[in-house]
């Protein structure tokens, strides 16, 4: 029984040791093995959809309360790739500077656009002053956030992505990080004929 026990301890031994070289050869890769990069791309239909034929009835546009908030958006061009470059942004978490907050990360279409924290979550970890405010038809509202301190949509729009506490991205350095991502020049090449990029055209 003894010779049994020490034969089954080094065949044990064998066996533990022959698993261990060979995790070592997997996690070792020679000159010639391909090293495999990924570049996460959005998955975009075809046809593009037509964003551009969306309309509201004049009955609402002309409403009162409306009116009120001046509607100062109602003249803004929309396009099928503008409207399609501006999704692909909203989405995209490398507009932040860690490259892991996204303008939806707050702004969740679940919960209309808006956020069900009381306060949202930004790059800090921590909760932020505000709740994140629904997103629904701001093309027509004249001054943005809760405040009101914002006149205009495409003057709203990278105030988050600068923010300390909610992206963080310093503004000069957005369209190099975007430059870098390949898809984005094609985007912008549909959206204004050229592949230029800018915080202006990312604004609007």
């Amino acid at each position: 029984m003894a010779r049994i026990g020490r034969w089954s301890q080094y065949v044990g031994c064998v066996l533990v040791l022959v698993l261990l070289h060979a995790c070592k050869k997997n996690q070792e890769p020679t000159e010639d093995a391909p090293v495999a990069t990924t570049v996460k791309a959005p998955n975009l239909p075809d046809s593009l959809y037509a964003y551009s034929e969306l309309k509201f009835p004049d009955s609402w546009l002309n409403d009162s309360a409306l009116q009120l908030f001046g509607a100062s958006g109602a003249n803004i061009e929309i396009s099928d790739a503008g409207a399609t470059l501006g999704r692909v942004l909203f989405y995209d978490p490398m507009l932040s500077v860690d490259g892991m907050i996204s303008c939806s990360s707050c702004h969740l279409q679940a919960h209309g656009f808006g956020d069900n924290t009381a306060r949202s979550i930004g790059l800090t970890g921590e909760p932020s002053r505000r709740n994140a405010m629904p997103l629904a038809n701001l093309r027509y509202q004249r001054r943005l956030f809760w405040d009101a301190r914002t006149v205009g949509l495409e003057n709203q729009v990278l105030e988050p992505i600068e923010h300390p506490d909610e992206m963080g991205m310093v503004l000069s350095d957005l369209p190099d990080q975007l430059s870098g991502l390949p898809y984005y020049r094609t985007l912008f090449q549909a959206a204004f004929g050229d592949s230029v990029i800018s915080t202006d055209r990312i604004a609007t």
